[in-house]
């Protein structure tokens, strides 16, 4: 059995959990979270409600009750494919215009929100493959609503599905389509039997891999690369990690100020303005247009996607990154 709210997840971590490695446990921190993320969740339904949509909603799933003695919430939903199954729990489910979707609700912190608006699924790897399940089960649209916890503010999108979408709601393409959600398992499947997890490496500009419950395991391996202690390298190390530091420090200021500037500007309808030396132009929503390699590859015959590919100019490839204790 696979839970449609893993599978987006890396796949050195499934292997990890299906292999018995020990995970960490939840922090307080994340816990908080979590308990708040359902405040706001029932907070964006009963606006919806408000808005004359009708919602269903199930507080706890029967199904997984009866036959894992799990209390789970949400609408069960489950489907089977190439022999692997999958159970997963919708937020609600909505009614547009006479026809019922599946209804996703996340709510994220105004810098969180923010990279959301702007990368979408692109950013969040994980959201992409429990939404590819919710629609493959559902064989429809799927529709996603996100709140930012800090300033209040609500985006709405659509999901679409094999080309079916829905007027009225921004569009937020998935990053892989259900297909692809399959072939990453079978991966999985192959470590598993091996008996041993991938060799993939902790990416610290990663929140999926900052709170890894598996990310122990990376952070062994950094650890297991030889050292050296040469003076002039042990004084970049130091200049790289203040560094890494000024630039978190700077891009949390930047996106704060950022997220100031597009309230006003929207609440205000401006589309350009001077203040304190800064000039700010918004220049409304935009989409990002993208080719789907796996679609292209359906298409077209054997062989002919690897001809349209260019090499560019060589470069030096180099990979630093800050080590982590396991915590």
């Amino acid at each position: 059995m696979v839970r449609m709210s893993e599978v987006g997840q890396c796949i050195k971590a499934l292997a990890a959990r299906s292999l018995g490695y020990e995970s960490l446990p939840t922090s307080p921190g994340s816990q908080t979270i979590m308990e708040e993320g359902k405040l706001h969740e029932g907070v964006v339904a009963q606006k919806l409600v408000s808005e004359g949509y009708a919602l269903e909603e199930v507080p706890v799933c029967i199904s997984c009750l009866q036959e894992f003695s799990e209390e789970r919430n949400g609408i069960h939903v489950e489907l089977v494919a190439d022999s692997l199954r999958f159970i997963g729990h919708l937020d609600r489910r909505i009614c547009v215009n006479g026809n019922w979707y599946p209804l996703e609700i996340k709510s994220m912190g105004r810098f969180t929100f923010a990279k959301f608006e702007r990368l979408g699924f692109e950013a969040f790897p994980e959201y992409s493959g429990q939404e590819a399940c919710y629609l493959e089960a559902e064989k429809r649209p799927g529709l996603y609503v996100v709140k930012c916890r800090d300033t209040g503010e609500i985006r709405r999108f659509v999901v679409p599905y094999q080309g079916t979408s829905l007027d009225g709601w921004d569009e937020l393409p998935l990053l892989q389509p259900f297909d692809s959600v399959v072939t990453r398992l079978r991966q999985v499947e192959q470590h598993i039997l091996a008996g041993a997890v991938p060799d993939y490496s902790y990416d610290d500009k990663s929140s999926q891999c900052r709170y890894c419950s598996y990310r122990y395991l990376c952070l062994e391996q950094q650890r297991e690369i030889p050292g050296v202690e040469l003076p002039d390298l042990l004084e970049a190390a130091a200049l790289w990690k203040e560094g890494k530091q000024l630039e978190a420090e700077a891009e949390t200021k930047l996106e704060a100020a950022k997220l100031s500037f597009l309230t006003y500007a929207k609440e205000q309808g401006m589309e350009k303005f001077r203040v304190g030396g800064v000039s700010v132009s918004y220049a409304g929503k935009k989409q990002r247009r993208y080719l789907d390699e796996a679609k292209l590859r359906e298409l077209l015959p054997s062989g002919v996607l690897e001809q349209a590919y260019k090499l560019g100019k060589e470069w030096d490839s180099i990979i630093i990154r800050t080590l982590e204790e396991r915590t």
